[in-house]
């Protein structure tokens, strides 16, 4: 799923965290609507099945997935402000 996700799937999860971080429950309900479908577009062109999204290693990856995303999102944010390194 990593190596598939768009600029748009980052700028969907970057909204989902933004009106999180704002309390926004109307926006929160809509951008984690928007969220769970981009995940779901990424696992099926991924490989995945529907019937997939039952098992428990499922939740597991999209956890990472949504970590993992967020993580780099972090550091880019972090390396464009100049607070920290490039650590590539």
């Amino acid at each position: 799923m990593q190596t598939q996700t768009r600029a748009d799937d980052e700028q969907t999860f970057n909204r989902f965290l933004i009106v999180a971080l704002q309390e926004d429950q109307q926006g929160l309900r809509t951008e984690l609507s928007n969220l769970a479908a981009s995940m779901l577009r990424l696992a099926l062109d991924g490989g995945a099945a529907i019937e997939d999204f039952e098992a428990p290693w499922t939740q597991t990856a999209l956890g990472l997935y949504g970590q993992r995303t967020g993580e780099r999102m972090l550091q880019r944010t972090m390396e464009n402000a100049g607070i920290m390194g490039t650590g590539r």
